[in-house]
């Protein structure tokens, strides 16, 4: 009987993150969608606030430049926009490469050159204390923006009740397991526009999201915290709303190799803990507990959840044991493809499988890290394949 309902009660978990979530936030956005203000730039009231483009970085030599001449060619008024490039104690050619771009034409390049590496939440605490301007918009160095998503965030803001705007990251290039992170990420703009349409989402991207400069909540920085989940649920802690803003686009190449993307993803899980960690007892429960359990605390214990769905069949002898190890063997044999490095593409009915469990692991493995206490603030340089040309 213990097993029989350790299944039923996996099984039933594991579908309501992967597939009940998403449909009753579905049917909840459109029946009881919450809408809000948006400027538009049309005569004769045009909105356009000061806006500071914050990049943290350290190391990124081999994407600055890229980076510096996209933020520059993005379509906003020269006059009410600077770049700012925040370094973490960068020990390459990243600080020197930057300092070519600091001139007196518009839009200012400026530099914040952190001589004491702290990791990335310190440098955004430290940089935003610098600053003046009326919107934040932070961004990683290898993500690369349309040329409207400054006037696509911004306009939400003509809006008193938001107080963060995410964009939308969209992975490019790539083979084989690369695909399943642009499959991921779909699905989870998916899950955060219909968050955003029924009232916040539970959280923002790293490559893309802006905050009111007020709002912005100083979240600790002396241990791993993802700095756009913590800023996001400080903002909602402060009664202020995150929206998705899908036509606002970020493009990311992924990760180089699945040991760099399994990295990300179990730091990702560490810094997500800390920061659930430090601001749960200041949310606002009664309206963001619902996706937060939904959309972050479940999925993240959906690893244990399928190691003890697969054990607990292995008594009970469900007819969905068969599925279990055909999906197993598929993950397997992606892992294989992956190890070896073959050259030949493999169907994504392999490297689907392979990426779920990897992701799911990564989540186990982060959540034991945490518990260890190995929560170094310092980041590490993700290794990815070039971002070339999203012109």
């Amino acid at each position: 009987m213990t097993m029989k309902f350790l299944f039923w009660f996996s099984f039933i978990i594991l579908f309501y993150v992967y597939m009940g979530y998403w449909l009753i936030l579905y049917v909840l956005s459109k029946t009881k969608k919450k809408g809000h203000k948006i400027n538009k730039n049309l005569e004769p009231k045009i909105f356009e606030p000061n806006v500071s483009l914050v990049i943290p970085v350290h190391n990124e030599e081999d994407v600055i430049v890229q980076k510096l001449k996209n933020a520059l060619s993005l379509d906003y008024p020269s006059q009410k926009l600077e770049i700012v490039v925040a370094s973490d104690n960068s020990n390459d050619k990243t600080v020197e490469i930057v300092k070519g771009y600091i001139t007196k034409q518009l839009p200012l390049v400026k530099l914040f050159d952190f001589k004491k590496r702290r990791g990335k939440m310190a440098v955004l605490n430290e940089s935003v204390r610098k600053l003046n301007s009326d919107i934040i918009v932070f961004t990683d160095a290898n993500a690369m923006f349309k040329k409207d998503v400054i006037r696509k965030l911004v306009s939400h803001f003509a809006d008193e009740d938001i107080g963060c705007v995410c964009g939308a990251k969209t992975i490019t290039r790539g083979e084989n397991i690369e695909k399943c992170e642009g499959i991921y990420w779909r699905f989870e703009n998916s899950l955060k526009l219909a968050e955003s349409e029924f009232g916040s989402c539970c959280g923002a991207d790293g490559s893309i999201y802006a905050v009111r400069r007020e709002l912005y909540p100083f979240p600790r920085d002396d241990r791993l915290i993802m700095d756009d989940f913590a800023v996001s649920l400080g903002i909602i802690a402060g009664d202020k709303r995150v929206i998705f803003e899908k036509e606002a686009v970020s493009y990311e190449t992924p990760s180089a190799t699945s040991l760099d993307e399994f990295r990300r993803k179990t730091r990702i899980m560490i810094g997500a803990i800390g920061a659930i960690v430090g601001v749960i007892h200041e949310l606002p429960l009664h309206t963001i507990l619902f996706q937060l359990i939904s959309h972050k605390i479940l999925r993240w214990a959906g690893g244990l959840f399928m190691v003890i769905l697969f054990i607990s069949n292995l008594f009970v002898y469900h007819p969905f044991l068969i599925l279990q190890i055909i999906f197993y063997s598929f993950a397997l044999s992606g892992f294989i493809f992956e190890t070896q490095n073959s050259e030949r593409k493999t169907q994504n009915y392999f490297y689907v499988p392979y990426y779920f469990c990897l992701t799911n692991i990564a989540q186990i493995v982060g959540l034991v890290k945490y518990i260890k206490g190995e929560r170094s603030p310092e980041w590490g340089k993700v290794e990815r394949h070039d971002v070339g040309d999203i012109s």
